[in-house]
């Protein structure tokens, strides 16, 4: 990355960690459903929404903070049940060779 470790660990590393953790916390009550209001009409009804993913995500990685910018919203999108395509840049190549050889062994 060609920056110092303690820069790398607090700016990469450290925020990484902390949105898996966030996401693991969160996770059960993100995907509750939330009740809605009922009216006159739907007053036997039952009324909530239910969270379901889009689908596909496209994650176009930077070269500045190439870890952070790809796996923070990796994260999400994992999260919120997406499939997630991702593309580091070719600029930050060690990052890309890193990703590619770790990420499959953890996602399918």
């Amino acid at each position: 990355m060609r920056k110092p470790p303690f820069e790398v660990e607090l700016s990469e590393i450290i925020l990484v960690k902390n949105e898996v953790n966030h996401a693991l916390n969160n996770l059960s009550s993100w995907m509750k459903d939330e009740a809605v209001d009922k009216n006159l009409v739907t007053q036997l009804d039952t009324a909530f929404i239910r969270k379901e993913p889009y689908g596909v995500v496209l994650i176009i990685g930077p070269w500045n903070y190439p870890l952070q910018l790809i796996m923070v919203p990796l994260v999400g999108a994992i999260a919120a049940g997406n499939c997630v395509i991702i593309k580091p840049s070719e600029i930050s190549s060690s990052t890309e060779k890193l990703l590619a050889e770790t990420l499959p062994s953890y996602l399918d």
